[in-house]
Order: C-alpha cells, then sequence, then structure tokens
C-alpha cells in the first residue's frame, strides 16, 4: 500500500521591510510617549514642576529689580517682568534642551540592545520633550499675562519662534557632543556639568549685549548662547534692537552639530 502523500510545508512569506525613516519616526515617538509618562504624567504635579522652574527663577530677577530700580523700573521700554521673562525662556530652551540630552543614552542603555533603536533616538525624543513643555510654559505664561489685564505684544512672532528653535538646537549639539564623550570617556562628564554652570551668568538672562560694561565684552561676545538669546529677546521686545550676530551663533551650533555627529559614527558601537 502506497503511504499518503504528506503535504508540501508552506512557506511563510518574509515580513516586509520597513524604510529606515518609519523606524526612525516610531522609535523617536515611542520614546517621547515613555518619558512623558514616566516624568509628567504618573505625578498629578508633573507638569506644574516644569512651569515652576522658570517661574521661580523670574520670580527672583523681577524681585531683585523691584528692590534695586523700584517697582515701575522698566527696561528697554518694557516692564521688568517681560524683560526678564524674554531671558529666561530663550535660555531655559538651551539649558533644557543640554540637560535632556545628557544622560539620556546611558539611562536607556537596556533599550538599546534592540536593533531598531539606536542612541540617537534618545536624545532626538527627549530633547523634543523639553522644547514642547516649555512652548507650553510659554503660551500658559502669556495667556495668564493676559488674563490678568496686560496686553501681550511681541514685535516679530517668526523671529521669536526660529530663534528658540535655534537654542533648542545648539542645546541639543552641545548635549549631545557631551553625551557621546561622556559615554566613552565617563570622567569627562564633570567637566561638561562644570561647564555649564557659568552658562547662566554669561548667556544674557537678565542683561542684554548693550548693558555689557566695557573691556568685558570682548570675552562674552564668544558665547554663541547669549547671541541666540540676545536676538530673542530683541525680537520680542519692541523697544531693543539686538546687535546679536545669527550668522555666528548658527555656525558655532553647526560646528558643535558636525563634531557629535562625527564623535556618535565612530563611536557608535560603544554607546549601546
Amino acid at each position: 500500500m502506497q503511504a499518503p502523500a504528506v503535504p508540501p510545508t508552506p512557506r511563510f512569506a518574509p515580513l516586509p521591510q520597513r524604510p529606515p525613516g518609519r523606524i526612525f519616526r516610531s522609535s523617536v515617538w515611542a520614546f517621547v510617549l515613555r518619558d512623558l509618562k514616566s516624568r509628567y504624567l504618573t505625578t498629578r504635579l508633573g507638569l506644574l514642576w516644569a512651569v515652576a522652574d522658570p517661574a521661580a527663577v523670574l520670580f527672583i530677577f523681577v524681585a531683585i529689580h523691584g528692590v534695586i530700580s523700584g517697582e515701575e523700573g522698566a527696561i528697554h521700554g518694557a516692564s521688568s517682568a517681560e524683560f526678564f521673562f524674554w531671558g529666561v525662556l530663550p535660555y531655559f530652551m538651551f539649558a533644557h534642551a543640554v540637560s535632556g540630552a545628557t544622560g539620556a543614552i546611558r539611562a536607556s542603555q537596556g533599550l538599546l540592545s534592540y536593533r531598531q533603536i539606536q542612541p540617537m533616538d534618545v536624545v532626538i525624543a527627549r530633547v523634543l520633550i523639553e522644547w514642547a513643555v516649555l512652548m507650553l510654559v510659554a503660551v500658559l505664561t502669556g495667556f495668564g499675562w493676559w488674563l490678568a489685564g496686560n496686553e501681550v505684544e511681541i514685535d516679530d512672532w517668526l523671529g521669536v519662534e526660529l530663534y528658540l528653535m535655534a537654542l533648542a538646537l545648539i542645546g541639543f549639539a552641545y548635549g549631545f557632543l557631551a553625551e557621546v564623550v561622556s559615554t566613552v570617556v565617563p570622567d569627562m562628564r564633570r567637566i561638561f556639568g562644570l561647564s555649564m554652570r557659568p552658562m547662566l551668568f554669561i548667556s544674557g538672562l537678565f542683561f542684554t549685549m548693550d548693558m555689557i560694561p566695557w573691556g568685558a565684552e570682548k570675552y562674552l561676545v564668544w558665547n554663541p548662547v547669549l547671541h541666540f538669546v540676545d536676538l530673542a529677546r530683541g525680537a520680542a521686545l519692541k523697544g531693543y534692537d539686538s546687535p546679536g550676530d545669527p550668522l555666528y551663533a548658527l555656525l558655532c551650533t553647526l560646528g558643535l552639530l558636525a563634531v557629535g555627529l562625527a564623535l556618535y559614527r565612530r563611536f557608535r558601537d560603544q554607546l549601546i
């Protein structure tokens, strides 16, 4: 008797390969949702702290100015609250991007074993969160300022938005460079951390470039963050025309970004 024929084993069609761009978008979006949930949505006061941080710095600057110059003291035709707000928000756009980028790779080492996930995805996701949260803070602050009976006047809306994005970009470039170098050489993490401490005082939070004392400007103008912060303030306030150089600041940003990407390509295997 002839044995019954064994049916052939069905061949499963290979799964379609997703394009790299789609994988990148999916990975970044997944990290954005994860970090948003862990940082702001797990507690009731999570998002409140994001607003309280810049608000506390703004309140301190306004209070100090009120004690020194009086409550009615205006700076470049704007109230002290407006003047300092357009220093605090741009600087925080840079500083929060740096803090979001630094430590991102080290905190996600367990997920980098998956082939689809790249260290760059984690850093970009964190910087996007910082930028979005600060933009939300700016909108809420402007709405509260309007509810208090004040007029919200911005001289150049497009310029403000572009300079805020440029500050987030230079923060990403510097933070990404610091994260790559610090992951390869852990001792460099302290040096990069120390380099951020004087930035609070030399980046134009409570002064403009035309307020810098004579003799000090030849040193402070080398700081590209000062140029971007001053340009953002000049775009927001009608009574101030910033002498900042956007081309110099942009070239510094592109230089930092190029060095960071070159080191990332060279040491990518060590980052995973």
